[in-house]
This record gives structure tokens, sequence and C-alpha cells, in this order.
């Protein structure tokens, strides 16, 4: 069967190409403020873990570049959103005026790099209502896609190369929260505790991964590596089942209601009958 027989070699280059493609390990770490109240900094750290290249045909080699591209979703509640007009914490290096969105770093061989750069991005399948409350809200994944890469020079590439590399990328973004549902106590009871309700942030999940590891001078491609995401070690297998992050907010009271749309609309009124009062003070243009 021709089908088949051309099947079979597809398959066969395949699996001589991954054959040439080292595995990483990779984990992601956050850290959410506890300030900030309805708005807070949610701070992610992707770190890729590289057992060492296999290649030793650059052993005499001292220069290398890392090209790093991962992908990490974020699945989102409905009483949570990202802006993604405005997704993530600007800083500013040094005296430099360019916004820094993320950092990448080498982790225990940080003294042998000599430049590094990261980029990152926002995606979003649909269009984000940072109007809605979370009632009329619902549960989506959006995404941060980052570039990276890494020059480092070493004298000595069997005590580094040849060792576990660690690299580190490192931004953080605005979680705002929705408008929640007010408590009720119409059975007595309240939902929440003095007005005060918990909500859960789900933790980010590392989907795609991959290294290109480079030989600087003269341009050859020394080793692929990239995300496994069948058999996972011990400490990214951990990192993969976090519990989700759980944050309590202040919500209203039902029985509140019609209080807070009376005073609402008394001062909607008041407000119109000033402006009315004062129409004739606005300048026209001819």
């Amino acid at each position: 069967m021709p089908g088949g027989r051309e099947a079979m070699k597809h398959n066969q280059a395949a699996d001589t190409d991954r054959s040439l493609v080292s595995l990483l390990y990779g984990r992601v770490n956050t850290t959410l403020s506890s300030d900030g109240g309805m708005h807070r900094v949610f701070r992610q750290r992707v770190t890729l873990s590289l057992n060492g290249i296999e290649s030793t045909q650059y052993i005499e080699s001292t220069k290398y570049r890392m090209d790093i591209n991962t992908t990490v979703l974020l699945p989102l509640m409905e009483s949570v959103f990202i802006d993604a007009d405005d997704p993530f914490i600007v800083e500013y290096d040094g005296d430099s005026p360019e916004p820094l969105l993320c950092r990448t770093s080498m982790l225990d061989h940080e003294s042998l790099v000599s430049e590094s750069k990261c980029s990152v991005k926002f995606v979003s399948s649909e269009t984000i209502d940072i109007e809605q409350p979370s009632f009329a809200s619902r549960q989506y994944v959006v995404a941060f896609q980052l570039n990276a890469s890494i020059e480092f020079s070493t004298n000595s590439l069997s005590e580094t190369l040849e060792q576990k590399l660690q690299i580190g990328l490192d931004y953080g973004a605005t979680l705002h929260i929705r408008y929640l549902s007010p408590t009720s106590n119409q059975t007595g009871v309240f939902d929440g505790l003095n007005g005060i309700v918990p909500i859960a942030i789900h933790q980010p999940t590392l989907y795609s991964g991959i290294v290109c590891l480079t030989e600087r001078v003269s341009g050859n491609e020394v080793q692929y590596f990239l995300l496994d995401t069948d058999a996972t070690p011990d400490a990214q297998r951990e990192s993969t089942t976090q519990e989700p992050i759980t944050i309590h907010v202040a919500v209203g009271l039902d029985g509140d209601y019609w209080w807070v749309t009376t005073i609402t609309m008394l001062c909607a009124l008041f407000g119109g009958f000033i402006v009315m009062r004062s129409i004739d003070t606005v300048s026209s243009f001819d």
C-alpha cells in the first residue's frame, strides 16, 4: 500500500528528527500581591531546566547564544480579568527610557551572561469587557507568549553546558477583580463573612517551550531543547498541580439594593440639574 509506506517513511523521519532534540522541563511559579484591593500585581516566573548539551563538536568554543520561545496559558474565572489594552507591569532598568516588560536570566550562572533580551505578548481569543460584573461574565483562557535570548561566554564547557542549566523568565500582569454579586441574608445566614467573600485564581500552565543553542562565532546550531509534556519530573508535576490562589474581597449586601439605587439616582438628578443651570456659561464655537 503506497499510503502505508509513505506514512512509515514519515514516521521514521520524524523519529530521526526527534533523536536530535533533547528534552527540557519547565514550571511556572506565581506571586500575587496582598495589597492593591481590586487591582493586584500577579508576577510569574517561567523556569526552564536543561540537562546539558549532548553535542561536543564545539567543545573548544566559548561563545554561545540561546533563543527561547515559550507559551503560558492562564485560565481566568468569571470573577477576574486582565485588561488587554494594559496587561503588563511596566518597569524601567536604570536610566533607560525603554519600558521593561520581562527579564531573562540564567539561574546559577548569571555571571556568564553578557547580554539578554526578552519580549512578552498578551493574547486573548476574545474581547475582554472590563466593565462586566462577575455574574454577567464567564470563564476563559488567555496566553502569554515569551521570546527571549541569552548570550553568554564560558571558559570550560564541561563545567557549565554539560551540567544542568536553568533559565528564568520573569514578567508581571495586573489582575483586576470584577464587581461580585452581593451577599444575601434571606436565609438568616450571610453568604460572606462580614461582607467578605473568597474567590479563586487558577495557576498558569506552561503550554510549550523550545530552546535553541547556537555557537555564536560560526552560527552553527549546537542543540535543540523541546518541552517534555509527557513524562515530567517530580518538580514539574508538582508545579502543574498547584492549588488555586484564594483571596478575599469585599462585596455589597443584597438588602441594601434599594438604598444604593435611590441614592445613585438622586445624585444623578442633582448633577444633571447643576449642569442645566450652568448651560448658559458653556462656551460655544462658531
